[in-house]
């Protein structure tokens, strides 16, 4: 119940949820680009001012950087400043690019900030034609937001290319051209381009308003999850717990267990039903070694047809020998076997000169007995009347109203989250986080919903008791079960459930004669060959291939500038 509860949580831990994202990206950047330099004259330059709002998600960096070819001039006028980070300033010019880091190599800093740089291209406007890559197809990181402002700047037919999806267009607004691509995958370069009209001085460019900080709704969105997802998931397995209680009769453990059809019945939880089993050094009478594993587990499956299947060994009906490869064979007693068990096992032999199936290799017609074997098992405990409630295999469900109600609630609080990407507040958050873990724990606990009749809950109750005598058996126990004659029956009830270590513990330490030992527990060997029966009823998996070739644009070419940024 807890690991379900802390599911959300550590989502909103590393950002998955809670208006957070552990990966580092930019969460917007606001390039402008103006004139440098003007006093009235001509310029040959433009300064860009970068805002650049960065999430370095968990992980500590030193700061931003940017990298910046030199096809226009070495960039000059290098300024940067940070409201809530380190500035410190360090450029270094080589003779095609120079390279600018911002920010301190001994401090570290996680989570959200900004960085405004400030730089001049000397010779970006010495034709009449503006060609400025804004950042080239090198970039590393993704920009949620990505906004361009050319400011003093006339443009005549303005251009903006990019290889983003979401396209690009240089458009007027004002005494400015603005673009905005949202968002600008790593990889996707942007060039603007236009004839120029007029050069002039312009008005300051406000920069953009901060992102909203993840961090202040994280803690609250963590610990508001965990909570309510945790009372979530409590309620949850309380519900299936009280639906899926279990009858039993009378009043005392002796009445549960050898119950009167005229005796009243009463409740109780799964917990309170093992509570009631003693231990017994015999089995339920009448019930077969899977029957008590399926009263026990409440699953009919392989692990059920293994226990009918060491029966079998247990019996002298087959002979499962170990070796390279094992081996089965029709035992000494096959004739004594149920003619349906007779007939498709001889199909199975009969495929063989020897009659002997080599296990660990597909063969179609053991598996189909297999299946045929499940099949049987599935109708004996549906027609048992051990379950007042879905009896395996039939799958429990919640009352038709509950589940609905959950689902609707479920998409509406979950489908804003795939729309957004993530959560964008803490109330969003721990609604999903409620909504999330209540759907898990719907999952996870429905097997609870199983509901015994006194007669299902008599015989689980005297199972467990004998499971207790198995689990704890010392080798006295087991003389006396060879000297009364039923260590073959105890065997296979071992393997059944899941006591046969247990018990081949015991059997080590007890005075039976050692080839007698192997003779009248042979049915342990099941597990230990299991592994080979099991890929003789399993065919092989198939398997496919398929390739796929992926193209790239060389966008963010074409002019000078651009080059890459990204965070140290």
């Amino acid at each position: 119940m807890l690991l379900f509860a802390l599911v959300v949580p550590a989502a909103v831990w590393f950002g998955i949820l809670g208006n957070g994202n552990p990966v580092t990206k930019f969460d917007a950047k606001q390039i402008v680009v103006t004139p440098s330099q003007f006093s009235g004259g001509p310029t040959s330059g433009v300064t860009i001012r970068e805002t650049v709002d960065v999430d370095f998600g968990l992980k500590g960096h030193h700061g931003y950087y940017r990298s910046i070819p030199n096809d226009f001039g070495v960039p000059t006028d290098v300024s940067a400043s940070s409201p809530d980070a380190d500035a410190s300033l360090k450029v270094d010019s080589y003779d095609t690019y120079t390279n600018i880091l911002i920010g301190d190599p001994y401090t570290t800093f996680t989570g959200q900030h900004r960085y405004v740089l400030t730089y001049t291209l000397p010779d970006a406007l010495t034709t009449s034609k503006l060609n400025l890559d804004i950042i080239g197809y090198d970039e590393v990181l993704d920009t949620k937001r990505f906004d361009i402002v050319v400011a003093g700047i006339g443009l005549d037919q303005p251009e903006c290319r990019t290889t983003a999806s979401s396209g690009c267009e240089l458009r007027p607004d004002g005494d400015v051209h603005r673009a905005t691509i949202a968002p600008l995958r790593a990889g996707q370069g942007v060039t603007i381009r236009g004839s120029m009209t007029t050069i002039e001085q312009s008005a300051e460019v406000a920069a953009p308003p901060l992102p909203v900080r993840r961090d202040r709704q994280r803690m609250l969105a963590l610990v508001g999850s965990f909570v309510g997802g945790l009372l979530a998931a409590l309620g949850i397995y309380l519900l299936g717990r009280r639906l899926g209680r279990d009858e039993v009769g009378g009043s005392t453990a002796i009445d549960a267990a050898f119950p009167d059809g005229g005796q009243s019945t009463r409740l109780v939880t799964d917990d309170a039903l093992a509570g009631l089993a003693a231990t017994d050094v015999a089995p339920p009478p009448g019930v077969s070694p899977w029957q008590g594993a399926v009263a026990l587990s409440e699953k009919v499956g392989s692990k059920t047809a293994t226990a009918w299947f060491s029966e079998l060994v247990a019996h002298e009906i087959v002979t499962l020998t170990n070796g390279t490869p094992a081996t089965l064979t029709a035992g000494p007693k096959f004739a004594d076997a149920d003619p349906d068990v007779q007939e498709r096992l001889t199909k199975v032999f009969d495929q063989f000169d020897n009659r002997t199936l080599e296990l660990g290799t597909y063969n179609s017609e053991f598996a189909s007995f297999w299946i045929h074997l499940i099949g049987r098992q599935d109708e004996f405990i549906t027609a048992s009347g051990w379950w007042t409630k879905f009896p395996p295999p039939k799958k429990p469900h919640y009352p038709r109203l509950l589940t609905v109600g959950v689902t609707l609630l479920a998409m509406a609080l979950i489908a804003p989250l795939i729309l957004l990407g993530q959560a964008f507040m803490a109330s969003m958050t721990i609604l999903a986080g409620v909504t999330i873990t209540a759907m898990t724990a719907f999952t996870v606990y429905k097997p609870m919903l199983r509901a015994r009749s006194a007669a299902g809950s008599a015989v689980t109750i005297r199972t467990e008791a004998f499971r207790k005598f198995l689990q704890a058996s010392e080798g006295r126990h087991v003389e006396w079960a060879w000297q009364h004659g039923l260590l073959r029956e105890y065997s296979a009830w071992a393997v059944a459930l899941d006591a046969a270590k247990a018990w081949s513990a015991a059997v080590g330490a007890s005075t039976v004669p050692p080839m007698e030992a192997v003779q009248y527990t042979s049915s342990l060997t099941v597990l230990d060959l299991w592994s080979t029966v099991d890929r003789s009823i399993s065919p092989p998996a198939s398997r496919s291939s398929s390739g796929s070739s992926i193209g790239g644009y060389s966008g963010g070419g074409g002019g000078g500038g651009g080059g890459s940024s990204g965070v140290w």
